[in-house]
């Protein structure tokens, strides 16, 4: 028995031997995830998605976006008409179904219209309505992630090409 005890006592007191896999996750070096410090990105690098610093659609900058691309309106309406119809309606004339409120229930904010008498379309910039679809808006979702910015102005054109859709600017006195 005691020799027994001796030699449990003899292993236990020996180094432990792993082979090399077998290494803890304890001891690995690692960062936390905010423990990161991001890389600012190089002097003069333009970001993919053309991201403009501090844009936001009130703002000088954000009012003032024009877009770099040609037009495309094919484009444009295929896009409005899968992301922005279910809430602005066919042509941005309203009463689309999402916001229909005539079944009892209540739309918390009303969709504006994008064409037709009464469009706010035309008292907004092409910037605002950009900054808009990118980030979105009141309860309206932001699909910069969904859409590049090429079929992001090709709805801003879109909208445009609506009748009541151009752009008047803010009425005298506002």
């Amino acid at each position: 028995m005691r020799s027994a005890l001796a030699l449990v006592g003899l292993l236990a007191a020996a180094p432990a031997a792993a082979a090399p896999w077998d290494i803890d996750m304890v001891d690995a070096y690692f960062f936390r995830g905010y423990e990161w410090k991001m890389m600012t990105p190089p002097e003069g690098a333009v970001s993919i998605n053309r991201w403009v610093a501090n844009a936001d659609r009130l703002t000088p900058e954000g009012q003032a976006l024009t877009s770099p691309y040609a037009a495309d309106l094919a484009s444009g309406e295929r896009m409005f008409n899968v992301y922005c119809a279910t809430c602005h309606g066919a042509k941005g004339l309203g009463g689309a179904p999402v916001a229909d409120n005539s079944s009892g229930k209540r739309y918390p904010i009303m969709p504006p219209r994008m064409s037709g008498e009464g469009a706010s379309s035309k008292l907004r910039t092409d910037g605002f309505i950009y900054l808009t679809i990118r980030n979105g808006g009141a309860i309206m979702p932001a699909y910069g992630s969904a859409l590049n910015d090429d079929e992001m102005w090709s709805i801003v054109a879109y909208i445009r090409s609506l009748p009541g859709g151009a752009y008047e600017g803010l009425p005298a006195g506002n």
